[in-house]
């Protein structure tokens, strides 16, 4: 959700949101709550990650690859649930599907069912 990074409000990463609220139906008002002045800060999207994927090990038809997690505020304040590894199937580039989805805490993947002699590339995103 970009709203609050937008105009009028244009806050920042990190930016605290104090706030109060009250209930309002058809018997009337209900009084404000205390503001809120911890626990609610602007989140963002995760960065995309600084370096491509690595390849660890390979043989004729399979390859190690690594990736590097995101750690810090790389994250966006966000917790990384997954990340998806996509790869161009040998067509130099001109298509990209997805191949899997890795956890949040694993940082290498073996990619099977290559051919001797294709080059390949993968990128991945959290």
């Amino acid at each position: 959700m970009n709203l609050f990074r937008e105009s009028s409000f244009s806050l920042t990463f990190k930016t605290l949101i104090v706030a109060r609220a009250r209930a309002t139906n058809a018997i009337g008002d209900g009084p404000f709550s205390d503001l809120n002045l911890t626990g609610v800060r602007i989140m963002t999207e995760p960065e995309a990650p600084m370096n491509a994927p690595t390849v660890l090990s390979y043989d004729e038809t399979s390859a190690e690859l690594g990736i590097q997690l995101l750690t810090g505020d790389s994250t966006g304040g966000s917790v990384i649930l997954y990340y998806e590894i996509e790869w161009d199937s040998g067509s130099l580039g001109a298509t990209w599907m997805p191949y899997t989805i890795l956890t949040a805490t694993q940082d290498n993947l073996l990619i099977t069912g290559l051919s001797s002699g294709a080059k390949y590339s993968f990128k991945y995103r959290a």
